[in-house]
């Protein structure tokens, strides 16, 4: 066994290193094989932050949690409070910074925040639908040192596609800005949601094989039963589901999920090597558990963190995605932020006081 997480954290600092040696950036590098050294040597790192910078969307997407987290009651962080995070997270050692939404495009000052976030040291990626991009944005990403897109693709049928994200035409405008980006350099992997529906349908291998034609990884996401889809139980993969997507990964190599970027332990990251900021900078486990641990804005950023390992739940490195799969996390974690529009204070879960053990 320690054998094959030898093999398995090599394998992935190599996969790592390719990413990072095709960027061109040299302190990315070398905080890529500090930080793998320190894991091997026992310490507990971080490695991808995921912030929101806008809620706001140009689509009506059927399963969007994202329009749940936004809390409007408070306001959206500042520049200089994104200037404390980024420096929190450097301190910390995030090598990884993921800007999402809503639509982050639709942020005009998108571009001043990644500033912020040391791009000459870190990969820095954008979640997007893909249809405000064009030649000039492309190059403005590309000039604060954009490395790569996560393109929001659901099916290689435009029809399919359509229908999900609620805009006629939206495919078209998709597959465009994808073969833009590539051509500009970017790297692109097109982002799509596995369900108990889908894992098994040809429209997901098409998917697979449209994405390498387009010279794209794939990054796939588990349903969850969060958002639009609250209690949705039914589009949850089952254990047969899991198995059957995991062979999916071993067929399609440019196909990943979250688990395949760990240091060495394969399994849901959440809060242990990855996490999610709100637009009003409330600390999530991941985007897809609308829990907060409290705000980035009043409390430092590991504290934070640590605050959330308290938990017993995010401690293990669970096979399966936590949120997507675990029975005991659904009825004790998500059902209490069903009826929510905004992300429910850890606090305020039923059995809080038990859960820290």
């Amino acid at each position: 066994m320690n054998v094959q997480r030898m093999l398995r954290s090599a394998s992935v600092l190599i996969d790592n290193l390719c990413y990072a040696l095709s960027t061109s950036k040299p302190r990315l590098i070398l905080k890529l094989i500090r930080n793998h050294m320190l894991v091997r040597m026992g310490r507990s790192l971080p490695r991808s932050l995921t912030v929101a910078v806008e809620y706001q969307c140009n689509q009506a997407c059927e399963h969007c949690s994202a329009r749940f987290l936004n809390d409007s009651s408070k306001p959206a962080m500042t520049l200089d409070q994104h200037r404390s995070l980024a420096d929190q997270a450097a301190r910390m050692g995030f090598f990884n910074i993921q800007f999402t939404g809503g639509e982050p495009l639709l942020r005009e000052d998108l571009e001043d925040i990644i500033r912020l976030f040391r791009p000459n040291e870190n990969f820095i990626m954008i979640s997007t639908n893909g249809t405000l991009l064009d030649t000039r944005r492309i190059r403005s990403l590309k000039r604060v040192g954009v490395d790569a897109l996560c393109v929001s693709l659901d099916s290689s049928d435009p029809q399919v596609h359509d229908s999900f994200r609620g805009v006629r035409g939206a495919w078209r405008k998709t597959v465009d800005a994808v073969k833009l980006a590539r051509r500009s350099g970017l790297k692109v992997a097109l982002g799509a949601i596995v369900t108990h529906h889908n894992i098994r349908s040809p429209d997901l291998k098409a998917l697979a094989v449209f994405a390498r034609s387009l010279g794209c990884g794939m990054l796939l996401n588990w349903a969850c039963p969060v958002g639009a889809w609250s209690g949705n139980r039914q589009a949850r993969l089952t254990e047969e589901d899991a198995e059957h997507l995991f062979r999916f990964l071993e067929r399609h190599h440019h196909a990943r999920t979250d688990f395949h970027g760990n240091y060495k332990h394969r399994g849901c990251p959440a809060v242990k090597e990855m996490m999610y900021i709100t637009v009003q900078g409330e600390f999530l486990p991941c985007a897809f558990i609308p829990i907060s641990y409290g705000n980035v804005t009043q409390e430092p950023l590991d504290v934070l963190r640590n605050r959330a390992l308290e938990d017993s739940m995010y401690r293990k490195y669970w096979s399966r995605c936590l949120s997507g799969s675990n029975d005991t996390f659904y009825h004790n974690y998500l059902k209490p932020t069903f009826s929510r529009r905004s992300p429910l204070h850890f606090k305020q879960l039923p059995h809080a006081a038990a859960l820290c053990v």
